[in-house]
């Protein structure tokens, strides 16, 4: 089977085809036959014409008409003169033509008619196939640059979509780093705050212990020269009215006064068995502010001495016995009195 060719390559002529010599000379015989025949038909089957005269004469006389104007009037009427028609020659019909008998066609004529026939026949079936096969590469090709087009249209939106879950992951990624950050920071901001107040706060406690101490130790020191000075006093000359002795001490009902004061504040949830006494140093400035105090003789009773030295941190000054000040007082506290 010969290649299907383009529509614009197949040609819309037969092909030349070369006619032999016989064939012609067949063609001319009978061609020459049939017109020889139809000349001496046509000469035999000629039909003679005949001519045919005929007069129509009438079988009697008849009597005409009276005439329109002659009938309303009174005079004499007058019989109109016969007259005779003259006989009209009858047509006579045309001769029929006489049908010539059809010339045979040439066989090789009809050959060739009937290969121009099969060869265009082809040729239409060719450019038929060729135009649906080039219909079908078109839409193949149509298909696939559908095909195509939404295959890079949909890998597109695949990129989009896996871009920005990127992004977001990024983004999600970078806030946690950052709130991470961010509490790190607040961490060590207040870890600092904390140890600053910490240090703060030991440096204040250091500092006040310091100053404590140095009150005690001049309380301790004030303590030593009274206790010197009572002890001067005691052994001085003979004869002397001085009481300086007996009268450098707490009055006998001072001590009740600041147990009195000082007792309110204890605050001791726990049950004590027994009455476990502490015995209490407490020391204070020329203004009768607490300045130390601290556990001489423990009762036994952690809990209990700790209740008292609070109660006198929350008592924070002493009364004074009769206008005076006592810088060191030894002091009793016990629950039951």
């Amino acid at each position: 089977m010969p290649p299907i060719s383009s529509p614009s390559q197949v040609p819309l002529t037969p092909p030349p085809q070369r006619m032999p010599l016989r064939a012609v000379a067949w063609a001319v015989l009978v061609h020459v036959g049939l017109i020889a025949a139809f000349m001496i038909g046509a000469s035999f089957k000629r039909p003679t014409e005949t001519l045919v005269a005929a007069e129509l004469w009438s079988a009697l006389p008849q009597q005409a008409a009276p005439a329109a104007a002659s009938a309303q009037s009174d005079g004499p009427t007058t019989e109109p003169a016969e007259s005779f028609e003259s006989p009209q020659p009858q047509p006579t019909s045309a001769p029929q033509p006489v049908e010539e008998p059809a010339p045979e066609p040439d066989p090789e004529l009809v050959l060739q008619e009937e290969r121009r026939k099969r060869e265009l026949a082809k040729q239409a079936e060719l450019r038929r196939k060729a135009q649906e096969a080039q219909a079908a590469r078109q839409k193949a090709q149509q298909q696939e640059a559908e095909r195509k087009k939404a295959q890079e249209a949909a890998a597109a939106k695949k990129k989009a979509e896996e871009e920005a879950a990127a992004q977001k992951k990024r983004a999600e990624e970078e806030a946690t780093k950052q709130k991470k950050a961010a509490e790190a920071a607040a961490a060590k901001k207040k870890a600092e705050q904390e140890a600053a107040a910490k240090k703060k706060k030991a440096e204040q406690e250091a500092a006040a212990k310091k100053k404590r101490e140095a009150a005690e130790a001049e309380a301790r020191r004030e303590a030593e020269l009274q206790r010197i000075q009572s002890l001067a006093g005691a052994t001085g000359a003979t004869g002397s009215t001085g009481t300086a002795a007996q009268t450098s001490g707490p009055s006998a009902g001072y001590a009740g006064q600041v147990i009195a004061r000082v007792r309110p504040h204890i605050q001791f949830p726990g049950v004590l068995v027994g009455n476990p006494t502490a015995v209490v140093e407490v020391r204070v400035d020329s203004a009768g502010r607490i300045t130390s105090r601290r556990v001489m003789r423990s009762s036994g009773n952690v809990a209990w001495d700790d209740a008292v030295l609070r109660a006198l941190d929350a008592a924070e000054t002493l009364p004074k016995d009769n206008g005076r000040v006592h810088p060191v007082l030894t002091l009793e506290f016990s629950p039951n009195g």
